[in-house]
């Protein structure tokens, strides 16, 4: 009930089309190769592009994985030895990173067409980090942002941006986070997800 009415509420807000993601190959160390194109909405992880992430990407792949799952995996693998390497503060989660600090950039509030793309992105290396070690005792059904004065939950950044497909990814696997209300502050009353998504709709 909590889902649909969140579908229902979200399905008004804009979206425009997801772009798709090309990948050529990478340069071997025995032939000269293409170098991957990335898409302008990963421009914010293009610094971890190095020679070793592209050897491990062709490693996964390989292994089986497609191109792209093979760098969203090593992305994230990437992100989460990261957060370990800071001390796992919360503050620093790869997951609250993605929705926070990501589509608060310079690029994409000067270049809001590139939203859905970054969604995409988001979406696809938040889905591998929901199976990871980092949730292995489904820390994100109760995640907040302890820096934030309402507290928000990784569903009230979704749903504040109007990211539809990363937070049906969040509430199928923490369902729960659909109950959770920010905290009071000042003159900002608690609300819920779907209620948060509204408000933003309407600026």
């Amino acid at each position: 009930m909590f889902w649909m009415k969140l579908v229902i509420c979200n399905s008004e807000m804009k979206r425009e089309g997801q772009e798709l993601l090309e990948r050529n190959g990478v340069e071997n160390n025995n032939k000269q190769e293409a170098q991957p194109e990335v898409d302008n909405h990963e421009d914010v992880l293009e610094n971890d592009y190095d020679r070793e992430f592209w050897i491990k990407v062709r490693l996964k792949q390989s292994n089986g994985l497609s191109w792209s799952r093979a760098m969203d995996e090593v992305t994230v693998e990437r992100l989460i030895q990261k957060y370990k390497d800071n001390g796992e503060l919360d503050d620093e989660d790869p997951a609250l990173l993605m929705l926070k600090q990501w589509p608060a950039s310079k690029q994409y509030i000067d270049n809001p067409e590139k939203l859905p793309g970054l969604e995409q992105k988001i979406n696809q290396l938040l889905e591998i980090i929901l199976q990871s070690e980092i949730n292995s005792c489904n820390k994100y059904q109760t995640f907040r942002d302890e820096e934030d004065k309402t507290r928000k939950t990784l569903l009230h950044y979704a749903a504040e941006l109007g990211f539809l497909n990363v937070s049906k990814t969040l509430v199928n696997k923490c369902p729960v986070l659909l109950t959770l209300k920010t905290e009071y502050a000042k003159d900002k009353r608690s609300m819920l997800p779907v209620e948060l998504a509204l408000v933003a709709e309407k600026r």
